[in-house]
């Protein structure tokens, strides 16, 4: 395969992923929801402690996602493109 395609390839792949993590990120987020409807004890606490740190780290993981992609769609403009400090 040429390096073109390789490229290619893995841009469409680390997008395909940051889709899915989006998804990911909504179902998270419409769990933290409904758990905010429960009534008060330490399970609902925990289970908000704990989803909101996974929003964190999916949040995290996109935003890497992000870099990576923007890296090789703008590996040729050099550090002059919009967004360069993300």
């Amino acid at each position: 395969m040429e390096e073109k395609e390789v490229i290619q390839n893995r841009i469409t792949n680390l997008i395909n992923l940051r889709q899915t993590m989006i998804q990911a990120l909504i179902v998270l987020i419409g769990g933290i929801a409904g758990v905010c409807f429960m009534s008060n004890s330490i399970e609902k606490y925990v289970a908000l402690i704990l989803g909101v740190f996974g929003i964190c780290i999916i949040i995290k993981i996109i935003l890497e996602h992000q870099k990576e992609i923007r890296g090789y769609l703008y590996k040729n403009e050099g550090d002059n493109y919009i967004g360069n400090h993300l």
